[in-house]
């Protein structure tokens, strides 16, 4: 089941509202082993840096991305 969040800008309040999908932390390809694992690219080296400690499940953020199936 997909979840989403529907918000207006406040600058442009006379847009319509488009909704955004919700992923959760355990169906986002940045969840591994309790983490919240995001890649940087600086200067051309990729690194990753975890951005969330230890979060639930059944959190969300705006970063996240759903994993390939």
């Amino acid at each position: 089941m997909r979840e989403y969040i529907v918000t207006e800008h406040p600058d442009f309040p006379y847009e319509e509202p488009k909704p955004q999908e919700l992923i959760r932390c355990k169906d986002c390809k940045y969840y591994r082993d309790g983490d919240c694992w995001h890649e940087w690219d600086n200067d051309g080296q990729i690194y990753y840096q975890s951005v969330i400690n230890e979060p639930n499940p059944d959190d969300y953020c705006s970063r996240a991305e759903r994993k390939e199936e």
